[in-house]
């Protein structure tokens, strides 16, 4: 058998329109991946710490874990509210020694040292020194 040779024109014609072809077939496949990528960059990139997170809350132990945080948190507010309690008590009490300490200090240091020398006075300086302290006010009731 032998072969004609193919009519140059319809040679050049089927090697152009393969060329179409495969031009078209770049330009769709480009066209794709340039939606494909603008698609992507409209939703939310989920960084490595995200994928990391959701795992992590999703797992049967984070329940477990989460439950044991949360008691051990309600023990430690338990805690620090005795350990005020007890603050505020040792205070308040701290605070009336104190005030009973200052009374005591004022009358030994002025009012006693006065009484006493109120004590030895004469019987009639007494009268007149009681005259002077208890004398109502001007204008007073």
């Amino acid at each position: 058998m032998s072969r004609t040779k193919a009519d140059p024109s319809i040679v050049k014609a089927k090697v152009v329109r393969k060329k179409l072809f495969f031009i078209g077939l770049i330009i769709a496949l480009v066209g794709i991946t340039n939606l494909i990528v603008y698609q992507r960059g409209k939703s939310p990139k989920r960084t490595m710490e995200e994928s990391r997170r959701e795992t992590i809350m999703t797992s049967p132990s984070f329940d477990k874990e989460k439950k044991l945080v949360m008691e051990a948190a309600k023990s430690a507010q338990q805690t620090s509210e005795k350990v005020l309690g007890v603050t505020t008590a040792y205070i308040e009490d701290a605070q009336e020694k104190v005030q009973t300490s200052v009374q005591d200090v004022v009358f030994n240091t002025t009012i006693k040292p006065f009484i006493d020398r109120f004590d030895s006075l004469p019987h009639k300086q007494q009268e007149s020194v009681r005259e002077i302290i208890c004398k109502p006010e001007k204008g007073g009731p």
